[in-house]
Formats: structure tokens, C-alpha cells, sequence
């Protein structure tokens, strides 16, 4: 199965939604570590991850994230600093 097809599986929003945090107020973003594992697939960047992921994501977390894909690149003072939390290996035993 190719990653283009999996986009279209009504379990895909649900399973990315809970894998993304968005604190706006310390400006930072956190995903699942399999963003940054496979990141060729879903970017090569932080930004274009986000991309990739914002169609999944419940419109509140969508419209915080597109703000920061929308804002121009500033190294000294990013819109969002983008984290990766560790994996959790135990959810492969279920």
C-alpha cells in the first residue's frame, strides 16, 4: 500500500490527530517520532511536514498550524518550534 492511498482512510485522521500537540502559547508543536523516522515520506522539512499533516487535524489545531506554514521563515524568532515526542512501543503489542 502507497502512502497516497492511505491519505484516504477514514482511520488516518483519527490515528495523526492524537499523535500532534499544538501549544500555541510557548509556541511549540509536537509529533509523533515516526514524522522525523520517515520524514522523506511526509517532508524534508519541519514546514513541510506540517503541510502533510494539517488535512488530518481537527480545524482548531489546522488553523494554528497554518499559521505557522503561512508565516515567513525567521531562524532568530520561529512561529513554532517543532519537537518529537518518543515513540511508544507498547502500543505495537496491542
Amino acid at each position: 500500500m502507497r502512502l497516497e492511498d492511505l491519505r484516504s482512510m477514514p482511520t488516518l485522521s483519527r490515528g495523526i490527530e492524537g499523535d500532534v500537540e499544538v501549544d500555541a502559547e510557548n509556541k511549540t508543536v509536537v509529533l509523533s517520532k515516526i514524522f522525523k523516522w520517515y520524514a522523506s515520506d511526509f517532508g524534508a522539512t519541519d514546514r513541510e511536514v506540517l503541510q502533510w499533516v494539517i488535512p488530518y487535524l481537527p480545524s482548531d489545531k489546522a488553523r494554528q498550524l497554518e499559521e505557522y506554514v503561512q508565516a515567513e521563515p525567521d531562524e532568530t524568532d520561529p512561529p513554532f518550534i517543532v519537537d518529537y515526542a518518543e515513540y511508544d512501543w507498547g502500543i505495537n503489542k496491542k
